[in-house]
C-alpha cells in the first residue's frame, strides 16, 4: 500500500516530469511563460524539488461576481463580454470568478497550440479592464475527461500544468475535487488500496488529488495563487471521522471525503473562496456561522477568504431571501471578520436583474452611500403598539424607524425620515374599520383599527356610579370626567347645572389620547338641622361632534346639621406685646373642644407626610398651601366617604393613611415651644404638645388668582410669612428669640377665628421675603414636635439635587416612551437629564439622578424617593405633545408657591435657549411657570417642578430635543436657570 505521502511526492515529482516534456510546446508562449517552464525544467533536475518564492497580487478589497462563459453566445464573445464586465464595474465590481465549465462541456482548451478560445478572450478582456481574475479548475471533470488508455492522474497533472501556464490569472479556484462513495471508487480501491480501509482510502484519494494540482499550479506560476472552493460548511460542533478536532461538523469533509481544514492547515491553499449558501436566518447552514469558522481557520494559516454570497436567492421564499437587505447585511457582517479580504457574488445575472433593487442598494454599498449602522434595524413601530385593536380615539399616532437605505411605504405613499431618524404623522380614524399597510424591506405591517364612539370615557372614582357621598353642608362636591379634547361637558345635581372646565394638564389622561380631563365643583346647600338632605345622583354629560354621552354618578346626602355642644372660649386673650413674656411663660388660653370625660373617635395618622385634603370639599387634589402631617397625629372623626375620613377640624385624610381609635377627648392640650434655631441645613422650631393635634402651614403674602387648573396661580412668589395654626390646642407659650434662625425674623401668636372657632396661630415673619423652601413636621424620639425649614443658601454646591427624567421603565419591565410625536419623549428626558447631572456635579453639587432607565419609580412615590435623598431642589424633567403641529415652546409647572420661582427661572433660560439656538423666527416661546397639580411636584418639603422642555408634536422643538448639541444647550439653559433659582433665593448673612 502506498501511504498518503508517498502519493502527493509521486505526483509532484510527475509534474516535474511533465513540465520538462512540455517545454518545447511552451515556447510558443510568451517569454514569460517560456522563463516560468524554463525554471520549472531546471527545478525537475534537482534531486529535491524547488517552488519559486511566490508573488502573488491577491486583492484586499475585492468586489467581484461568477460569470459562466456559457452564458454568452459564441458570435461576437469578446465585444459582448467586455460590454458585460463594463456593466460590472459600473455597480462597482473590481474583479470576476470565471467559469468555463458548461453543459456542453469546456470554454477552453489547453492545446498550447491554438488560442482565441473563450476563457483566454474572457481573461484578456478582465485584464485590460484592470479587473481582478480568478478562473475555477474542476478536478474531477478534468479526471472524466481522461482519454482512455491513459493514466488519469498523470492526465491531471499535464492539464494542472497547461491550464496554470496558458490562463494568465490572479487565481485558480480549485473546485470538484470531493470523493464520491460508488462502486466504481470501490473497485479502484479494492486495486489500489493496499488495505488501508474505504474511507481511508477515500480521504486520501481526495487529498492526493487536491495537493498535486496544487503543487503543479505553484511550480508552472509562482504568480497565480491556489485558491480551494470550501462549499456546505457548518452543522454543529464535531471531531472528525479520524479524530481530528475540525471546530465544526461540515458535509464537504463527510460525504465528500474532503478535509478542506486540513488542506488550509497543510499549506495547499494561498486563499479561501467560503460559498456561503444560506441567509443569515439559516439555521442550518447560517451566513454568519459559516464564515466565521472560515474566517478563524484563515487566520490561522494567515491567508485571505473570500465570501461567495449566493444573490440568486434575492426575493425566493428560502428563509431570510425575500428581503432588500440581505446581502448588505452580510456584506456588513463579514466586515467584522478577520482576513476577510472580498466579497463575490454568484449570479451576474441576478445582478443584472435587480431584484427588489438590491444591485442598486450594493452599488450605493460600494460607494459608501449606506448608513451601515442601520442596516440591522427593521421596521420598527413605537406607535400604534397593537396592529388589530378597537379605540375611542379621533386619530392615531404612527411612530416608528426603519433602515433608511430601503425605502419604506405607508399606504403606497413613500415615508423619510426626520433628521432624529423617526418618522411619525397621525391619521383621523373614520368611525368603523380603518385598514393602514406599511411596507419595508420585505416585511408588511396591517393594520386594523376599529374606531368607536366614546365621547365621554369616564368620570372620577369618587363621584363613580354606586357610592354615596354623604358630605356636610356647604360643601363642594368635585367632579372628574375624561372626555374627548374640546368637548363641551356639563354637571348637573339637585337642579344646579355648571359647566366643567378643560385642563391643560392631568395625570389621569394619557398625553398620548384624544382624551382631556374636565373639572368643577357643586356646592351643596347648607344643610338641614337634624335632618339628612337627599340631592340624588351627579349627572355628567359631554358632547362632541354631534356626539353625546351622560353619566350617571354618585347618590349626594348632606348630612344633618348638628349644633355644636360647646363653643370654644377665650380665657386668657393674647397680648399684642408678648416681649414680656418669659421663654416657657403660657402667653394664652382657650377652652377645650372636647372634655377629658368625653368617649370620642380619633382618626390617627399612620405615616410621615400625609398629604392633606381640604374638607370642605370632594376634591381628590390636596391644597397646596396646607403642610403634610406627622405620624401620630389626632384629630376628631366627623364622618366618612368614599376613601377618606372628615374631621372636625375641616381637614380629610386618605383611609390609607389613617386608623380610627377610640379614647376620649383631649381636654386640656398646652403646647410648649422649646428652641428656636438652626440644625444642620434647616432652621427649627421644636414644641412639646401633650396631645399630638393636626395643624395646617400657609405661605402668607401671595397675590394668588384663578386659573385653568385652579386658584392658586401665582406671577410671582412674594410671601412675607409663613402660619401654622393649629387645632386642638388650649394653651400656647412665648416664644424664644429668633436670632439664630436663618428662615424666620420673628414670631408671634395670634387667636383666631377659623370657620367660627378659635383656634391658636404661630405667624412666622421671614427674614427675606419671598425665600422660603417649604417645611417637614415629624415627631423626634422624645415625643416633640420637629419643625424644619430648608435654608436656602448662595452657595449651590451645598445642595441636594434630584433630577427625575420622566417616565423610563415600567413596574411590568418594558419600556414607558412618554409622548409620541417626532420623538419619543422618554429619549429625550434622558438625554438631557443625564447632561444636567453632569454639569452639576462639575459644579460641587450633590446631585442624585433617579435611574429610569433602568429602574421602576411609582410616579406617586417619586417624591418619596427624592425625600430620601435629603433633597433640597426637586426637577422633574419632560417633554410636551399638543394635538396639533403648532404648538410649541417651554413651560414648567409648579404645585407649592415657593417652586413658582424655580419653575419661572427655569422655564424663561429654556425658552430663551430656544429662541436664540433653535427658533428660524427667533420667536420667544417661554409658555411661563404654570401652576397645575402632578404627583411629582405635591411635596411640601422642597421646591418642586416639571419642566416640559418643548414639544414632541413640533418638528423644530422635536428636532432640538433630539440632537445631541441642542441637549447640551437646553442642559445648560436649565442649570442656569437653578443657578439663577439659589442667587435670588440664597439667604446672605445678616
Amino acid at each position: 500500500m502506498r501511504n498518503k505521502f508517498i502519493r502527493i511526492m509521486a505526483g509532484v515529482l510527475s509534474a516535474f516530469m511533465l513540465l520538462s516534456q512540455l517545454t518545447a510546446v511552451a515556447e510558443e508562449k510568451t517569454n514569460e511563460n517560456t522563463s516560468a517552464s524554463a525554471e520549472s525544467a531546471e527545478q525537475s533536475k534537482q534531486t529535491t524539488p524547488q517552488i519559486a518564492e511566490p508573488k502573488l497580487t491577491l486583492s484586499n478589497e475585492l468586489k467581484a461576481t461568477v460569470i459562466n462563459l456559457g452564458d454568452f453566445a459564441a458570435e461576437k464573445f469578446g465585444e459582448n463580454f467586455s460590454k458585460k464586465l463594463d456593466t460590472l464595474i459600473a455597480y462597482g465590481m473590481n474583479g470576476v470568478y470565471i467559469n468555463p465549465y458548461g453543459k456542453d462541456g469546456t470554454y477552453y482548451t489547453t492545446n498550447m497550440n491554438k488560442s482565441g478560445d473563450r476563457l483566454e478572450k474572457a481573461l484578456e478582456a478582465a485584464t485590460k479592464k484592470g479587473m481582478q481574475r480568478y478562473v475555477y479548475f474542476d478536478i474531477n471533470k478534468t479526471m472524466a475527461a481522461c482519454p482512455d488508455g491513459e493514466d488519469c492522474y498523470d492526465y491531471l497533472v499535464s492539464e494542472a500544468h497547461k491550464f496554470a501556464l496558458k490562463y494568465r490569472c490572479n487565481g485558480i479556484i480549485l473546485t470538484g475535487f470531493y470523493g464520491t462513495n460508488n462502486n466504481s471508487a470501490y473497485e479502484e480501491y479494492m486495486k489500489n488500496g493496499s488495505g488501508i480501509g474505504y474511507k481511508n482510502w477515500l480521504y486520501d484519494t481526495v487529498e492526493y488529488k487536491f495537493s498535486t494540482v496544487s503543487g503543479v499550479i505553484r511550480l508552472s506560476d509562482n504568480s497565480i495563487a491556489v485558491g480551494i472552493d470550501a462549499k456546505d460548511v457548518w452543522a454543529n460542533a464535531s471531531k472528525n471521522k479520524k479524530g481530528s478536532d475540525t471546530s465544526a461538523k461540515y458535509t464537504a469533509f463527510y460525504n465528500g471525503y474532503a478535509d478542506t481544514k486540513s488542506f488550509v492547515e497543510k499549506g495547499l491553499t494561498d486563499f479561501i473562496v467560503v460559498n456561503a449558501s444560506g441567509s443569515l436566518d439559516n439555521e442550518t447552514v447560517g451566513f454568519e456561522n459559516v464564515c466565521s469558522w472560515w474566517s478563524n481557520v484563515a487566520k490561522s494559516a494567515k491567508i485571505p477568504f473570500y465570501i461567495v454570497h449566493h444573490n440568486e436567492k434575492i426575493g425566493t421564499d428560502e428563509d431570510g431571501w425575500g428581503v432588500e437587505d440581505q446581502l448588505l447585511k452580510q456584506l456588513a457582517k463579514a466586515d467584522e471578520l478577520d482576513n476577510y479580504s472580498g466579497s463575490v457574488f454568484y449570479s451576474e445575472k441576478s445582478l443584472e436583474e435587480n431584484p427588489m433593487g438590491t444591485t442598486d442598494t450594493l452599488t450605493k454599498y460600494f460607494n459608501e452611500q449606506i448608513n451601515v449602522d442601520s442596516l440591522f434595524e427593521d421596521l420598527e413601530m413605537t406607535s400604534p403598539y397593537y396592529t388589530n385593536y378597537s379605540t375611542d380615539d379621533t386619530s392615531v399616532a404612527f411612530m416608528g424607524t426603519f433602515d433608511e437605505n430601503f425605502d419604506v411605504y405607508f399606504d403606497g405613499e413613500k415615508l423619510s425620515l426626520n433628521e432624529a431618524g423617526n418618522f411619525y404623522f397621525e391619521k383621523q380614524l373614520e368611525v368603523g374599520m380603518n385598514t393602514f399597510v406599511i411596507t419595508h424591506k420585505g416585511k408588511t405591517i396591517y393594520y386594523n383599527i376599529e374606531r368607536t364612539i366614546n365621547v365621554l370615557k369616564s368620570i372620577g372614582s369618587s363621584v363613580a356610579e354606586g357610592k354615596t357621598l354623604k358630605v356636610d353642608g356647604g360643601m363642594a362636591v368635585s367632579v372628574l370626567a375624561v372626555a374627548y379634547k374640546g368637548s363641551y361637558a356639563t354637571a348637573t345635581l339637585g337642579g344646579t347645572t355648571i359647566e366643567l372646565t378643560e385642563n391643560a394638564k392631568s395625570d389621569v389622561v394619557d398625553i398620548n389620547s384624544s382624551y382631556a380631563a374636565f373639572t368643577g365643583k357643586i356646592v351643596v346647600p347648607e344643610g338641614i338641622v337634624d335632618e339628612e338632605q337627599y340631592l340624588g345622583n351627579v349627572e355628567i354629560s359631554a358632547s362632541y361632534a354631534g356626539y353625546s354621552r351622560t353619566y350617571i354618578g354618585a347618590e349626594v346626602i348632606v348630612n344633618a346639621v348638628k349644633l355644636p355642644d360647646k363653643n370654644i372660649e377665650i380665657i386668657d386673650k393674647i397680648p399684642t406685646d408678648q416681649s414680656s413674656f418669659g421663654t416657657g411663660e403660657i402667653v394664652g388660653r382657650l377652652s377645650a373642644a372636647v372634655s377629658e370625660d368625653t368617649s370620642v373617635t380619633y382618626v390617627k395618622l399612620n405615616k410621615n407626610f400625609a398629604y392633606i385634603y381640604d374638607g370642605t370639599n370632594t376634591d381628590s387634589v390636596n391644597p397646596p398651601n396646607v403642610g403634610q402631617l406627622p405620624e401620630g397625629t389626632l384629630d376628631y372623626y366627623k364622618s366618612e366617604w368614599d376613601e377618606y375620613y372628615v374631621t372636625t377640624s375641616g381637614k380629610r385624610f386618605l383611609k390609607e393613611d389613617a386608623d380610627l381609635t377610640s379614647g376620649v377627648g383631649m381636654g386640656e392640650n398646652p403646647l410648649v415651644v422649646n428652641a428656636i434655631g438652626n440644625m444642620g441645613g434647616d432652621s427649627f422650631i421644636q414644641m412639646a404638645l401633650e396631645d399630638r393635634s393636626s395643624f395646617t402651614v400657609t405661605p402668607i403674602g401671595n397675590d394668588y388668582y384663578s386659573g385653568y387648573d385652579g386658584e392658586f396661580n401665582l406671577d410671582d412668589f412674594t410671601a412675607t410669612h409663613i402660619n401654622i395654626t393649629f387645632d386642638n390646642i388650649t394653651s400656647v407659650t412665648a416664644l424664644p428669640d429668633f436670632d439664630n434662625c436663618t428662615v424666620f425674623s420673628a414670631g408671634e401668636w395670634q387667636q383666631v377665628d377659623v370657620d367660627g372657632v378659635m383656634k391658636f396661630r404661630l405667624v412666622l415673619k421671614l427674614r427675606q421675603p419671598g425665600v422660603y423652601a417649604g417645611n417637614s413636621a415629624t415627631y423626634d424620639s422624645e415625643g416633640n414636635l420637629l419643625f424644619k425649614f430648608e435654608i436656602l443658601t448662595n452657595d449651590i454646591s451645598n445642595m441636594t439635587i434630584v433630577i427625575d427624567p420622566g417616565h423610563g421603565v415600567t413596574e411590568y419591565g418594558y419600556d414607558d416612551p412618554g409622548a409620541i410625536g417626532h420623538i419619543e419623549e422618554a429619549g429625550a428626558n434622558l438625554a438631557v437629564a443625564k447632561l444636567v447631572e453632569s454639569k452639576l456635579k462639575a459644579l460641587g453639587v450633590n446631585v442624585v439622578r433617579l435611574k429610569t432607565e433602568s429602574e421602576f419609580y411609582d410616579t406617586k412615590r417619586r417624591p418619596y424617593y427624592a425625600r430620601d435623598y435629603g433633597c433640597d431642589l426637586y426637577i422633574a424633567i419632560h417633554s410636551n405633545k399638543a394635538g396639533s403641529e403648532s404648538p410649541r415652546g417651554t413651560e414648567c409647572y409648579y404645585y407649592t408657591s415657593y417652586s413658582q420661582p424655580l419653575a419661572e427661572s427655569l422655564t424663561r433660560h429654556v425658552s430663551s435657549y430656544f429662541s436664540n439656538n433653535v427658533y428660524s423666527d427667533g420667536a420667544n416661546c417661554n409658555r411661563g411657570a404654570q401652576y397645575s397639580y402632578m404627583w411629582t411636584t405635591k411635596q411640601q418639603d422642597f421646591p418642586s417642578v416639571l419642566i416640559e422642555m418643548g414639544f414632541v408634536s413640533n418638528y423644530e422643538d422635536a428636532m432640538a430635543l433630539a440632537n445631541s448639541t441642542d441637549q447640551d444647550g437646553i442642559a445648560q439653559a436649565i442649570v442656569d436657570g437653578i443657578k439663577e433659582y439659589v442667587t435670588r433665593s440664597g439667604v446672605s448673612s445678616y
